[in-house]
């Protein structure tokens, strides 16, 4: 109950730094979110084995980060 509560929330924002929820459900015992394809990856493939990301690209990277907990935490 609580993991549909949170999905319900959580399908609501609408932000360019929020991976968007489209479905979201429960298989036996397992939960699952349905999210959009992300073409460019995710940060964790960015950053990848012993790859580090420049300070200007991790700067950019939180920026973005805190606009989209700024927004999830406003609604």
């Amino acid at each position: 109950e609580r993991f549909k509560r949170e999905a319900e929330s959580a399908a609501q924002l609408m932000h360019p730094h929020i991976c968007k929820i489209i479905d979201f459900g429960m298989i036996e015992d397992h939960v699952f979110l349905v999210m959009p394809y992300m073409a460019r990856g995710t940060l964790s493939d960015r950053i990848g084995g012993h790859r580090s990301l420049s300070p200007e690209t991790t700067a950019s990277v939180a920026a973005q980060v805190a606009t989209g907990l700024d927004y999830a935490h406003r609604r």
